[in-house]
């Protein structure tokens, strides 16, 4: 107790009749002492004491502790003129009437009084506080209603895992053959240089014929040629024009089949005839070639598709919008399915070697929480879909398709005065950003495809002491240029799995396939 603080007049004392447990000390602090440092000091120093405070006539304040340790009433105190009385709360006069000797009683009420005072369960203290019958019943209809959905939300959950319990089993078991995906391998180059010198094409119209594919301009050394050859569009189209006639009246359509490069410029067919096998596909890149999967035999280094691939520079027609990579971008594909997202670039003079984890992906179309395309034929892929879909009312209108599709619609493809004067502006219509959205509802990725993972690691090629075995400096030149590709499996297993599972499935499996029962 602070220096300051006087005690009360016998007047003013409590009585003595009162008990222990209900004995109010009652104190007068100086007006200079304030009550919030009182309430403050007293916490402090023992945190069992109740406390109140009432202004007084004199600007003092009327400081209350009760010493129980049992007891959490605040004594209400009230100043009057010829002394100060205090009023104890409903549960003080509840204790008050409990009997002394009964100590059974005392304690369950006590447990009762720490139960409400100190629970966590939001809304018995609320409860039990309350002063109004209508506060009470309100309290006690929230409590009950909580309490029955806490019952029924553990039921439910009960419930859904006995309707439909998530129960996942994987049996693993060795295989004789494992199925290795399509590879799809794009060079960097759409025409062949040297067969637009042999036709006399000329600089500007030879980046005229690049434009014709659709690509954006990657470098800002490249944005001049690329805005030149804009301007005299009308110009190089005549030059084309005269250009067709004058190799027989082809279409264009013929004419980029002639001036591409052909896949014998890439492939080293000395062991066996890859050309004779694989399909080539048109994209923004130029042209791509889709080499057929193998069956994989054995387990490790060695049994996969082993791929040989030569870059003839000499060849290559650089492109104002084309990407100046040295080069392959590498696509995984699922035997006989569309090319969706996956791209790897590989860069020329290595060894590359690509090891795959295989996960088989089986959803459940469940609109409209998500939603698949189950009916899909073996060729479907989403990415031509959604080119597809995008590109129709253009080709329509234009009567051609882009050069660079997948899957082109029309027989004529579109020059390059074409593509920007009709193709483009019927894409990029006003209606441009609903056609986007309706596309995107329209091609729905499928419910069950396989997807490749692939971990890439290659080592220079060749390395500076094989120039002991080539005596030419030509051949020197091109194994520099050249690209061994393998890919092959990490694991040469499968495990077939069982699942009952609710809404959409996923089965991750490392290099092997997954069935649902």
């Amino acid at each position: 107790m602070s220096t300051g603080d006087q005690q009360l007049p016998a007047r003013d004392q409590p009585d003595a009749a009162h008990t222990d447990e209900e004995r109010c000390l009652i104190m007068r602090t100086p007006p200079a002492t304030s009550a919030r440092s009182l309430r403050g000091r007293f916490q402090k120093s023992d945190s069992r004491m109740a406390y109140a405070e009432t202004p007084a006539t004199n600007g003092s304040a009327l400081l209350v502790s009760i010493p129980s340790a049992t007891s959490t009433a605040i004594c209400r105190c009230r100043r009057r003129e010829n002394g100060a009385s205090c009023s104890r709360s409903p549960s003080d006069h509840r204790r008050r009437k409990r009997s002394a000797p009964d100590s059974d009683s005392s304690s369950d009420e006590d447990d009762d009084l720490r139960f409400y005072e100190y629970s966590t369960f939001h809304g018995v203290r609320d409860l039990f506080h309350s002063k109004s019958s209508l506060m009470s019943s309100l309290w006690l209809f929230t409590l009950i209603a909580a309490v029955l959905c806490s019952v029924y939300g553990c039921a439910a959950i009960i419930m859904e895992y006995v309707q439909r319990p998530v129960v996942v089993s994987y049996i693993q078991e060795s295989v004789n053959k494992l199925s290795l995906p399509d590879v799809v391998v794009c060079p960097f180059n759409r025409f062949n240089h040297s067969f637009l010198e042999e036709h006399n094409v000329s600089a500007g119209l030879a980046q005229y014929l690049e434009l014709s594919f659709p690509s954006p301009v990657p470098h800002s050394f490249q944005k001049h040629l690329y805005l030149e050859t804009i301007k005299n569009i009308d110009r190089f189209q005549y030059e084309l024009e005269q250009l067709l006639a004058r190799m027989g009246n082809i279409t264009y359509t013929e004419f980029i089949h002639r001036a591409s490069l052909h896949c014998s410029a890439f492939f080293d067919e000395t062991q066996f005839p890859i050309c004779d096998n694989l399909t080539e596909i048109m994209t923004s890149a130029g042209k791509c070639f889709r080499i057929p999967g193998a069956d994989q035999e054995g387990d490790g280094f060695g049994y996969g598709i082993r791929v040989v691939i030569r870059l003839p520079h000499r060849l290559f027609n650089p492109g104002v919008n084309q990407l100046l990579n040295d080069g392959i971008a590498v696509k995984l594909a699922e035997r006989n399915r569309g090319i969706d997202h996956d791209l790897t670039f590989i860069p020329s003079g290595v060894h590359a070697i690509m090891p795959l984890y295989a996960t088989r992906y089986d959803f459940m179309n469940d609109p409209p929480r998500y939603m698949c395309n189950h009916d899909a034929d073996q060729t479907y892929s989403r990415i031509w879909c959604f080119e597809i879909c995008l590109t129709k009312e253009a080709e329509d209108t234009c009567n051609c398709s882009l050069a660079a599709s997948a899957v082109p619609r029309k027989p004529l493809l579109c020059t390059t005065k074409q593509f920007f004067h009709c193709f483009l502006a019927v894409v990029f219509s006003a209606n441009h950003s609903k056609l986007v959205d309706s596309c995107k509802r329209q091609c729905r990725p499928p419910c069950s495809f396989w997807q490749y993972d692939k971990s890439v690691s290659y080592a220079r090629f060749p390395a500076p002491e094989a120039r002991f075995f080539v005596a030419n400096d030509s051949e020197w030149e091109q194994l520099t240029h050249t690209i061994i590709l393998e890919e092959v499996s990490k694991i040469l297993s499968r495990s077939n799995g069982s699942s009952q599972l609710p809404s959409k499935s996923i089965f991750l499996v490392p290099g092997s396939a997954c069935g649902r029962n």
